[in-house]
């Protein structure tokens, strides 16, 4: 198959923000007759200046770019390994130059402890190829991609398409598919989570795109979410300092900050069925320190239970993890209370920022998780 259309818009989702300056050996290979073959393999190399380790997400620089190689060589004359200075990992240098680990810091990123999908349809593009892979092979050779990029996922579809062209970039990628799916030669699987361009799993280059199926899940998260806040405003309406506070709740709102807090409240929902305990994740953002807990069941009681020494003792490790009392932040703990499809509800508690206790401001606790007693330590009965 083969498509002329290579306009688009690729946004990169994967975390990792620190610049970490790698110290690495580079070593040319004296180019040969195999040149071109090796170069037809690897790609050339790229003018992304930066690369992000697979293995802990530290942002390094490509030290020898500009100096000795430059963009456009073959990626082949770079031969030994890259080390990644803060875990230790080792990569190809063909692979760093080569654009396979590439990182944009302009590019919209995904919080960097955000929980990965769980179920996800796979579309490949093998370059350079009239066709992919066999169809018995097509599944097992997408299973291959989808676990080295994200192993605790499951493959749900799957395509691989060949292109004939010996080149393909990322957004190349993405507008390929957006015209496929317009020509309804691809199913419109929503929009992709991940991307990925490099060495498929027979070492020929491939472009990935990784698409997450659980989304209906997530948005009807995000309308619990709005719909709770929703009813605090109306509880909270004409009491002192609710104008200062409800421009506050929507912090919350934020596209990055939704985006994190429901894919948080999903992707643990099940583990904490099937083990029946309490689960928690946080993420700071700029302005608002954010947990996400689940618990197992809709009963408030229950649930109380759940929470060795209380919602207040989990609640205070929360609020020491946040740095709330040093800083100038707001605090917000999501609880997710799920016990399957259609039996959930959700409770928040949220702190304005310290440095707004000299004003009157309106405090919310999810005292439906609180004993009597823990509700009059908190003053709210």
């Amino acid at each position: 198959m083969t498509h002329k259309g290579r306009s688009g818009t690729f946004i990169a989702i994967q975390g990792g923000v620190a610049l970490t300056f790698l110290v690495m050996a580079v070593t040319l290979a004296v180019p040969g007759a195999a040149e071109q073959q090796n170069a037809d393999k690897w790609g050339t190399i790229t003018t992304c200046r930066l690369w992000k380790c697979p293995g802990c997400g530290t942002v390094l620089e490509k030290g020898a770019l500009g100096k000795l190689v430059q963009p456009g060589q073959p990626a082949s004359r770079i031969v030994g390994t890259a080390t990644c200075g803060k875990c230790g990992a080792r990569y190809t240098q063909s692979d760093v130059y080569g654009g396979r680990y590439d990182y944009d810091p302009t590019a919209k990123e995904q919080p960097e402890n955000a929980p990965i999908p769980t179920q996800v349809s796979v579309v490949v593009f093998a370059i350079g190829s009239e066709q992919g892979p066999t169809q018995e092979d097509a599944r097992r050779y997408c299973s291959k991609i989808l676990t080295d990029r994200h192993p605790k996922s499951s493959l749900v579809n799957h395509y691989v398409i060949g292109f004939r062209g010996n080149r393909m970039t990322l957004p190349e990628g993405v507008a390929l598919y957006a015209s496929l799916v317009s020509e309804k030669k691809l199913p419109d699987l929503g929009d992709h989570f991940d991307s990925f361009a490099g060495s498929g799993p027979d070492g020929k280059p491939i472009v990935a795109l990784f698409f997450d199926l659980a989304e209906g899940a997530r948005q009807e998260i995000v309308r619990t979410m709005r719909h709770h806040v929703d009813g605090l405003k109306k509880w909270a309406a004409g009491k002192p300092g609710y104008g200062i506070t409800e421009g506050r709740w929507e912090k919350l709102f934020a596209e990055e900050v939704l985006a994190f807090a429901s894919a948080c409240a999903l992707s643990q929902a099940d583990a904490a069925l099937r083990d029946g305990k309490h689960h928690v994740r946080s993420m700071t953002f700029p302005g608002l320190y954010v947990a996400v807990s689940v618990l197992p069941s809709i009963d408030d009681r229950k649930c109380q239970q759940l929470l060795p020494g209380g919602y207040t003792q989990v609640l205070d490790g929360l609020l020491k993890e946040s740095g709330w009392l040093q800083s100038d932040r707001d605090f917000a703990h999501w609880i997710y209370c799920y016990e399957g499809k259609d039996k959930h509800k959700i409770h928040l508690t949220f702190i304005p920022a310290k440095s707004l206790s000299a004003n009157p401001n309106v405090w919310v606790f999810a005292k439906d998780l609180m004993t009597k007693s823990e509700r009059q330590r908190v003053g709210i009965e």
